[in-house]
């Protein structure tokens, strides 16, 4: 609605978007967490949440973020780049 600055800026398509280029930074092996990725898109890492409840069939891509930012931590973790203790508390949660 033109004009109105409470309209709903995510439908299906810009959503689907944004989970594509998130899924896409997430390979990137800086990213050890989803909230940096949501960060670099200047988002709150809550959108991820949002964007699965109001279109379901993204949560694949949700899960493949944090698949990506685990096995990064997990990398990280194993070469020395982060302490080992931040990244187990990162994995944990």
């Amino acid at each position: 609605m033109k004009g109105n600055s409470n309209a709903e800026k995510w439908t299906e398509e810009v959503a689907t978007d944004f989970m594509n280029k998130a899924v896409a930074m997430s390979k990137d092996k800086e990213y050890d967490f989803i909230g940096e990725v949501a960060y670099d898109l200047d988002q709150d890492k809550g959108v991820f949440d949002y964007l699965v409840d109001k279109f379901p069939h993204l949560k694949k891509l949700k899960t493949r973020i944090k698949s990506n930012c685990e096995v990064n931590c997990f990398r990280n973790i194993k070469k020395e780049n982060i302490n080992t203790g931040a990244g187990i508390m990162n994995l944990k949660s």
